[in-house]
């Protein structure tokens, strides 16, 4: 019996500690990192078609919008967090697809 209590809170806190790894890595998305796909050959030949490159949200902070009202098609307000920095000479920018 002692054993098997063990087990269940071995189990219990594997899946709380999985379950926070995840709250952390979708956290640091939305604010922190995101990774891309390079979708086409306009950078080339310092980016080629299918690179994956990572975004550094925090130098002019984290758009905020309404997901499910873009994906209904509905105008959306983008709010900007406070970012920490500013662009500098030969920063890669990245920008939304256009409609």
């Amino acid at each position: 019996m002692n054993v098997i209590k063990k087990i269940i809170a071995k189990f219990v806190d594997l899946a709380f500690y999985m379950f926070l790894g995840v709250v952390v890595l979708f956290l640091m998305q939305l604010f922190c990192f995101t990774s891309f796909r390079i979708p086409s050959d306009s950078m080339e030949p310092a980016l080629k078609d299918g690179d994956r490159i990572l975004v550094n949200k925090m130098i002019k902070g984290a758009r905020l919008f309404d997901v499910f009202a873009a994906l209904d098609n509905e105008d959306v307000t983008i709010h900007r967090m406070p970012g920490w920095g500013s662009f500098q000479r030969n920063d890669i920018l990245v920008f939304n697809f256009p409609y």
